[in-house]
């Protein structure tokens, strides 16, 4: 089974470099625009882990906290963030006009 990872941030006082800062960090933990070739909303970025590396989702949610801290600091950024992990869910990425 797989756990899903969802985050969204804003960052405050921040450019296009900070966000692009942001988003390689993410990618190099999995964590990414695109969900089966399909990109996402501009500041949503998701990840698939497999539940032999976290039992439960807290635990995932947890790494997920810290590692994403480390990520601010590293890329001189700060502003809130939501994280949202789940095992079993349904998504659908639309273009509403």
């Amino acid at each position: 089974m797989s756990l899903f990872v969802v985050i969204t941030f804003d960052l405050e006082r921040s450019n296009r470099q900070d966000y692009e800062c942001v988003k390689e960090r993410l990618g190099k933990l999995g964590i990414k625009k695109h969900i089966n070739k399909k990109r996402l909303p501009q500041n949503i970025f998701i990840g698939r882990f497999e539940d032999d590396q976290f039992k439960k989702s807290g635990k995932l949610r947890d790494y997920i906290k810290y590692e994403l801290k480390k990520i601010f600091k590293k890329c001189g950024v700060n502003g809130p963030y939501f994280i949202f992990v789940g095992d079993k869910w349904a998504w659908k990425k639309g273009i509403a006009r």
